[in-house]
């Protein structure tokens, strides 16, 4: 038993990690999104076409980050589930073994 729950405690752990690093990549990619299109915005008064599409492109690009980042949210609280109900039953087994 207690290999299995070396196991599943190291797929939570890294399964956690991975959510973290894709979560900490959205977020460097959101702010340099940002940054360009604060750029482009502070650089044009009244833009061009090519830059109103260039514009809109990134909004676009901004709102998947953004879902992404949400689901990554969702991920965590799976995982934060996950572990709480592997706690809560190695609680219960060692009260139980404790009670023998």
């Amino acid at each position: 038993m207690a290999k299995k729950v070396n196991q599943t405690r190291t797929v939570i752990a890294s399964t956690r990690r991975e959510v973290e690093e894709q979560e900490e990549r959205l977020s460097i990619q959101s702010s340099q999104i940002d940054e360009l299109l604060q750029q482009h915005r502070e650089r044009m008064a009244s833009p061009d076409d090519a830059t109103r599409e260039l514009i809109k492109g990134l909004e676009e690009v901004k709102k998947i980050a953004e879902a992404a980042i949400g689901e990554i949210d969702e991920k965590r609280t799976k995982i934060n589930e996950a572990e709480a109900e592997l706690n809560e039953e190695l609680s219960k087994r060692k009260k139980a073994m404790a009670e023998d």
